[in-house]
């Protein structure tokens, strides 16, 4: 996996420097031969380096350190957090701008003109995603070239981060500079752990620990009370800060629902067994990127079940469901494996299409994990992604939609899209999503 390197020289100093002029540099961003700042200048020259204060960066990673390690929430919401660079949407809908702040590069650092990149985690990757300018920038005459969006791995892009912040301090010691960097960054870097465990646990319900309320704390406690670790996390990955109480009292109504479930006999658990032994031996992918270990856990199972790529799959004899309203579309169900049967419970009355679709996002967690209960969530980490690729491909297999499309002449329609979705008793934007991620772009 391509790492983003950063790399700059350091320019002369005047004489008495302040923060950003003691730290101005020659800068590049990269990811492989991709020059992230890449330029062109109004006289209509090219260059892959910038001169920029590394201050204003160094000290926007410092302060939104946990935001950029834990906050995976704006994964499927990145044009809004582009958007409220508009003054008028930030003035009308200050909480974008807030979140904006924290993930958008460009938003975070003032007056200095970087590359409009996001920064949002997805556990243990993280998505780039950075766009060009359309037009040049007042300040500097320059406007960024490239686009892109590229996922690297966390800890490599954590170590890269925080070995410029360490850059930056050391530079203004040797400049004799003071500021408020060095305390800044302590307070993330000696934090123990408790500290950093309650950090990372409010960056997760998507609020700032630097600004959260005090009670927030006394909140996250009383949900790793009621809740086994991975439960907690995922928990508070997906729900919103203030129904948090309501949401812990859902999941206890859910664990009664799905306890009543499963005391009914069935041949689930028995299937279910049966699976597990045919992939003790066929071995699935265990490491890789989440998705497309979802993919290929999905191959197994319809070897399983000895079905073409052209058939359907249904996930009802594998899994139970029930729907138990709840108020927060951020926790999508819970599902438990305990008792006669596994068992979803939705929060929401979903289409049956949209149930097939929730149970086989079960199915993956109950074939990769331990644990006797734990949740769906519309959050975008390693895990939920995984279980979202493993449905696309347990549902509508990309080959099996390849060999029904055949060779077309003309453009996918809507209609060639529908036709597709009923056979496989799905929705339209299942097969749109294979159709996007991999029929399309793989050449089936």
């Amino acid at each position: 996996m391509t790492p983003l390197e950063i790399t700059w020289t350091w320019t002369d100093a005047p004489t008495d420097p302040d923060e950003r002029t003691a730290t101005r540099a020659e800068l590049e961003l990269r990811i492989g031969a991709d020059p992230l700042t890449l330029v062109e200048d109004t006289a209509g020259g090219y260059r892959r380096t910038v001169t920029r204060s590394l201050y204003p960066l160094a000290e926007w990673i410092a302060r939104n350190w946990w935001t950029l390690v834990a906050d995976a929430r704006p994964g499927s919401c990145l044009p809004q957090l582009r958007k409220t660079f508009a003054p008028s949407i930030g003035v009308t809908r200050n909480p974008w701008r807030v979140r904006s702040d924290r993930h958008a590069v460009r938003a975070g650092v003032g007056q200095e003109h970087y590359p409009d990149l996001l920064i949002v985690t997805e556990d243990e990757l993280t998505r780039l995603n950075w766009q060009r300018d359309a037009e040049f920038a007042d300040a500097t005459g320059e406007r960024f070239l490239s686009s892109g969006e590229s996922l690297v791995d966390s800890e490599a892009l954590a170590a890269t981060l925080s070995g410029l912040v360490d850059a930056v301090i050391e530079r203004l010691a040797d400049r004799g500079v003071r500021s408020g960097l060095p305390g800044l960054w302590a307070g993330v870097r000696d934090a123990d752990p408790e500290r950093a465990a309650l950090c990372r646990a409010t960056a997760w319900l998507g609020l700032d620990p630097h600004t959260a309320e005090p009670e927030v704390a006394g909140t996250i406690r009383s949900v790793y009370e009621r809740m086994d670790k991975q439960l907690a996390v995922d928990f508070l990955n997906a729900i919103r800060p203030n129904l948090v109480e309501t949401g812990l009292d859902w999941v206890d109504e859910a664990r009664s629902v799905a306890a009543g479930v499963a005391t009914v006999a069935g041949s689930e658990s028995a299937r279910l067994a049966d699976l597990r032994e045919h992939l003790s031996t066929a071995k699935p992918m265990e490491s890789g990127p989440p998705h497309l270990r979802g993919f290929d856990l999905a191959k197994h199972v319809r070897a399983w079940a000895r079905l073409a790529d052209t058939e359907p799959f249904d996930p009802g004899f594998l899994v139970r469901y029930r729907t138990l309203p709840m108020p927060d579309p951020g926790v999508v169900a819970y599902v438990s494996q305990a008792g006669a049967a596994p068992t979803v419970v939705a929060t929401r009355h979903m289409p049956d299409v949209s149930y097939r679709f929730l149970q086989a996002r079960a199915l993956w967690h109950i074939l990769t994990e331990d644990d006797d209960e734990f949740l769906i969530t519309a959050t975008h980490t390693g895990r939920q992604h995984a279980a979202r690729a493993f449905s696309l491909e347990l549902i509508a297999p990309a080959r099996g939609i390849a060999e029904h499309l055949g060779s077309p002449n003309e453009l996918i329609s809507s209609e060639d899209l529908s036709a597709i979705s009923m056979h496989y008793v799905t929705g339209d934007i299942v097969v749109e999503h294979q159709l996007d991620n991999q029929v399309l772009s793989e050449g089936f």
